[in-house]
């Protein structure tokens, strides 16, 4: 029998090896598809970002986002209480406005002074609110090079809405010539720059050029070499628990503690511009358990700070037992930020949600009565909501057994019936994955062979 299926060892132990990547990989498969999403509203908003900054805002409390690009000219917003029906995710992106002049030129006789920054406020889940309800405190800061050749008297801000065709003018306005600062005021949100008319040309200067003799024009120097950009990533993870960050699947520390609220912030500076994929995880308190990596893709520009606020990992899980009678407790347990509400999910034909809260220092556990799920394999998963609104993504996954004996479900899983549950029963599992060729391999008997058989075959794995 194990001969039959030696040929498909080499694809199980590829499948093997991409299904971890897959399943980690799915919180960027997520960000990618939104970033689609985003960009199909106008073409012009589609350029790759300088940097950008992400913030969660409470519907109850001022809050404030800030993008700060490493000229040291930036665009910050404060957003007043009550300003919006429900806790949202504010996005900013800052772009060069090079790319804004083909399609959304300035107003006749005005010119561009600085960045354009875009500003995206969403719900949780996932609607775009471009109005507020009560006015948000507008700053942008501006550098002697945005102004160069410009009136700064005439500077003023301006703002582009989703179904605008042209720059509005934003009144009211105050600029500040000796900080390089303009303050508005807004509820409506979008796109936003600045503008201001040339200074008047100087006089020709006398020619003091003299002919004859010979020689060439003096070589032009050299272009530049592109500036290093800097990056920032900060949030939350476990109290005092030590954080490892990947850059390209290569590790650029693994040093960093948060602090005792789980608050981490970590910049890298020195990165060659470019396209980067970034990985975070974390060991809990007590080094016992580890999350499951969070990984996003981002631009690093030349001479930019790039800002990645607002991470949360999700949760630690582990339980105490693998195997109980049915009536029997089962204990989930693990780690997350202090406070915060721990959503655990129980995945038995249909799915079981309860909740934990998390203690001071961020653990958290549940009893779960076995006497509410029948008699089978069941997977476990796990999310947090921390005190200040932020989201996690789901945890790794764990399994249970209710009822049965060992040596019964050994038996089920034990594809070829050699005694073992090991990488032939996997190529066996493999051959029939979707619609089963074998009903042997459907090891939950719900018509389909998935990652759930998958999980069970591996919760049995003697190797």
């Amino acid at each position: 029998m194990a001969r039959d299926y030696s040929r498909f060892v080499l694809a199980a132990v590829i499948f093997f090896t991409l299904s971890g990547f897959l399943v980690e990989s799915s919180f960027f498969a997520k960000t990618a598809r939104a970033a689609i999403v985003k960009t199909s509203t106008a073409v012009i908003w589609s350029f790759i970002p300088v940097t950008n900054a992400t913030s969660s805002l409470s519907a109850l409390s001022e809050g404030s986002v800030l993008v700060m690009n490493t000229d040291q000219t930036f665009i910050n917003c404060v957003v007043p209480p009550n300003s919006f029906s429900e806790n949202v995710k504010a996005e900013v992106f800052s772009y060069f406005n090079d790319v804004f002049k083909p399609t959304l030129p300035p107003p006749p006789d005005q010119n561009f002074a600085g960045k354009v920054y875009e500003f995206q406020f969403h719900t949780f889940e996932g609607s775009l609110i471009s109005t507020l309800s009560n006015s948000a405190a507008m700053t942008i800061a501006y550098s002697d090079f945005d102004v160069s050749g410009l009136d700064e008297a005439t500077l003023a801000p301006y703002r582009k809405g989703a179904n605008d065709s042209s720059w509005s003018l934003i009144p009211g306005a105050v600029v500040d010539a000796v900080n390089n600062k303009v303050t508005f005021s807004t509820q409506s949100f979008s796109l936003f720059t600045l503008f201001a008319k040339s200074l008047p040309p100087p006089p020709p200067a006398p020619s003091s050029f003299i002919g004859g003799g010979g020689g060439g024009a003096p070589a032009p120097p050299a272009p530049p070499l592109p500036l290093p950009g800097a990056v920032v990533l900060s949030g939350k993870a476990y109290p005092l628990s030590l954080i490892t960050v990947l850059q390209d699947g290569k590790v650029m520390t693994n040093d960093i503690r948060a602090d005792q609220d789980a608050n981490f912030s970590i910049k890298f500076d020195n990165i060659t511009p470019g396209v980067y994929t970034f990985g975070i995880w974390s060991w809990d308190k007590n080094g016992a358990e580890r999350s499951i990596t969070f990984s996003f893709t981002t631009n690093v520009a030349q001479g930019t700070l790039t800002t990645i606020g607002g991470i949360f990992l999700p949760p630690t899980l582990t339980l105490d037992k693998q195997q109980v009678q049915k009536g029997e407790i089962v204990n989930f347990l693990g780690q997350t930020a202090p406070q915060s509400e721990v959503t655990l999910q129980i995945n038995s034909g249909e799915t079981i949600e309860k909740k934990a809260n998390a203690d001071k220092d961020g653990f958290w556990s549940y009893a779960f009565d076995t006497s509410a799920v029948e008699e089978d394999t069941h997977l476990a998963k796990a999310k947090a909501t921390s005190l200040d609104g932020l989201l996690s993504t789901f945890s790794n996954t764990v399994s249970f057994v209710v009822g049965g004996k060992k040596e019964q479900a050994l038996k089920q899983t034990d594809l070829n019936s050699d005694k073992k549950v090991n990488l032939i029963d996997f190529s066996i599992l493999l051959f029939n994955w979707g619609a089963p060729k074998n009903p042997i391999a459907d090891l939950n008997n719900d018509g389909k062979v998935n990652i759930t058989d998958f999980s069970i075959l591996l919760f049995w794995w003697t190797g």
